[in-house]
């Protein structure tokens, strides 16, 4: 009976499963289910001691690339906007961005200033953003991106790509974030997770 009582503990944990006519057996960690903090990225875009420096910001004709992730045509008209995060005089992050251009709505200060990004986590600038998709991958450096950098052409980077939609669900910015490797940290946990036990990541 005490073992009984132990088994459906244990099942109501979600550490064991049970198969008919099999047995039971320790559930194993299930990556797919795995959810990555992003804590570290939101830190450094929303540290007050952060400077947001604009490079650039001009209408252009949309290239193939851009007008497939804003789902306009190619050629429309769209906004570029460039900057740079820094922070004690250093650049950390490198920010290219594309909006998808609407004479009624012309480019404000907030949308010069602050990053999208960092609008969604902190609830400034831009407020027609529902929600977004992140995507995080490994890279080198471009010339044009360690320029910006003041990195070497080729060094390891981090790249988080990011697609807003509006409440229309349509997609009304498309842009990526660019820093050197060591400037970030990604941790995920797999299966049952102890609140208990301290975290061993530190940001950069």
């Amino acid at each position: 009976m005490t073992v009984r009582q132990a088994l459906d503990q244990l099942g109501r944990e979600g550490l064991i499963a049970r198969e008919q006519g099999r047995g039971t057996f320790v559930k194993p960690p299930h990556l797919g289910a795995a959810v990555f903090d992003l804590s570290d990225l939101r830190r450094q875009l929303t540290d007050s001691a952060n400077e947001v420096r604009v490079l650039s910001a001009r209408a252009l004709r949309a290239t193939a690339r851009v007008a497939s992730k804003l789902s306009v045509r190619e050629g429309v008209r769209v906004i570029s906007i460039r900057r740079l995060l820094i922070r004690d005089e250093a650049p950390i992050f490198y920010h290219s961005e594309y909006l998808v251009w609407d004479p009624r709505r012309p480019l404000v200060e907030a949308e010069l200033d602050v990053t999208s990004l960092l609008g969604l986590f902190s609830g400034v600038g831009n407020m027609d953003i529902k929600n977004g998709e992140l995507t995080l991958r490994a890279s080198a450096l471009r010339e044009s991106e360690a320029l910006q950098l003041g990195e070497e052409t080729g060094a390891l980077s981090w790249i988080v790509e990011h697609l807003f939609y509006d409440f229309a669900d349509k997609p009304v910015s498309w842009g990526r974030f660019v820093c050197r490797e060591d400037r970030l940290t990604f941790r995920a946990t797999i299966g049952v997770s102890d609140e208990k036990r301290p975290s061993t990541r530190r940001g950069r």
